[in-house]
């Protein structure tokens, strides 16, 4: 079986990763293939980042009706009815560092702030995203926020218990210091709440306000 760690980009899925790792011992894939993201990431196998061996559809096949359980990443609208921890952040805070990642890592590719909000970029409209996995058939989907990955307690991580049904293993904190230290760049500030941003202006805000207001719910102060 697979179970999904469904984020739009910069919204905590690699963070959500490590404590499915770290607390867990699951380790985890993603579906847009091997050997991209590690060297930008900075961790591999030792925090739980893994390679599938051969193509990214025969690999589908076979884990969906594994025993086993099979974590896989995902910044794409679902394909299946699988089990999904859905991981949302603050919108402002996750589309402001989408606008940085695609500005460091993909200097070809050149989106400005008003269009990554209006959802005209790579992955699309992160309120179309979230639709699609919020709509699933109940009881497959799990949504955590961003902050209780961050500020991890003992009340999420029995939520994430009693939804994989796993018990938790006895684990350090993830140090996010470490982690922003070793990958500035990826993980930037990690902050659970909107401090603003040079970039954000006015023009920005009033295009966020008039598309985001009816979906709130599903960020809000996260």
């Amino acid at each position: 079986m697979i179970l999904w760690i469904a984020s739009y980009p910069r919204s905590g899925n690699t963070l959500c990763r490590l404590v499915m790792h770290s607390y867990f011992g699951l380790g985890s894939y993603s579906d847009q293939g091997n050997g991209r993201e590690r060297p930008i990431i900075g961790v591999g196998e030792e925090r739980g980042l893994r390679e599938f061996e051969g193509e990214w559809d025969a690999f589908y096949a076979k884990a969906s009706v594994s025993l086993d359980l099979n974590l896989v990443k995902t910044h794409l609208y679902p394909r299946d009815d699988q089990p999904a921890i859905v991981v949302t952040r603050n919108a402002r805070s996750a589309l402001c560092s989408y606008h940085h990642y695609l500005r460091d890592y993909y200097t070809h590719e050149r989106f400005t702030l008003k269009q990554i909000v209006r959802g005209d970029v790579v992955y699309g409209d992160l309120i179309e995203f979230y639709r699609k996995w919020m709509s699933r058939r109940p009881g497959t989907t799990l949504l955590v926020r961003y902050r209780e990955l961050v500020e991890l307690d003992n009340a999420t991580l029995q939520r994430l218990a009693a939804f994989t049904g796993l018990d938790p293993q006895s684990s350090k904190p993830i140090d996010f210091d470490a982690l922003k230290s070793n990958r500035p760049a990826f993980f930037r500030k990690g902050k659970t709440s909107w401090d603003g941003d040079p970039e954000w202006t006015v023009e920005v805000e009033a295009i966020f306000r008039e598309r985001y207001a009816s979906v709130m719910e599903w960020f809000g102060d996260n």
